[in-house]
């Protein structure tokens, strides 16, 4: 397995110029090499991974390996050009210079956020993404991830929401869902979340 780094980039086509006409096209959003799953181990069909379910937009986990796997984590320069955690951004008190994501669905461009953009609602769902300056987006869409110095081990990551951390390093919260329940929604408010691996899967 691998753990990657993503950095939001812009994408643009140059101006065309046919027979006197000149046609632009651009396009702008993350970029995104390969297809990689985020589950809780190496990712093959006894893991229990983040599954698009039935395409979306909730999200539950599911066996690796599948159909409506292909996530990924994206710096967003919300805070910082560089995509990491500034004093107090994305949450108050929150440790600095930790980089801040989205987790970004490879096959419909969608994001992970509050199910049905209801931010009353702590289960995990498909959103918008935040925009390209990683403002915007549908709640629950941005995350704080940190490893080793928080207990995660093996380059794996704890994804803390920051939303459902109420904003604040106080009782930061984030994804877990019942370990060996397939099938199950992804809660987003979790106290003591799992830590994830982000699995290359091409």
């Amino acid at each position: 397995m691998k753990i990657r780094r993503r950095l939001i980039t812009l994408a643009a086509t140059a101006a065309l110029v046919i027979g006197g006409g000149t046609a632009l096209v651009a396009t702008a959003g993350p970029a995104h090499a390969q297809t990689s799953e985020l589950c809780l181990g190496s990712g093959g069909y006894s893991d229990e991974c983040l599954n698009a379910w039935f395409g979306g937009p909730p999200v539950y986990d599911w066996h690796g390996g599948v159909t409506n796997e292909n996530y990924e984590w994206v710096l967003l320069p919300r805070c910082d050009s560089a995509g990491t955690s500034t004093a107090n951004c994305p949450m108050a008190g929150n440790p600095v210079g930790k980089d801040v994501v989205e987790i970004y669905d490879v096959n419909d461009g969608q994001c992970v956020g509050d199910e049905n953009n209801d931010p009353n609602n702590y289960f995990a769902g498909e959103v918008t993404c935040p925009n390209l300056n990683g403002q915007g987006g549908g709640w629950g869409t941005v995350f704080l991830i940190l490893g080793s110095q928080y207990g995660c081990l093996g380059g794996s990551l704890h994804f803390y929401n920051a939303h459902w951390s109420n904003g604040a390093w106080v009782d930061p919260a984030g994804l877990k869902w019942p370990t060996g329940a397939f099938g199950s929604p992804i809660s987003l408010n979790n106290v003591n979340p799992y830590c994830i691996y982000e699995d290359d899967t091409a």
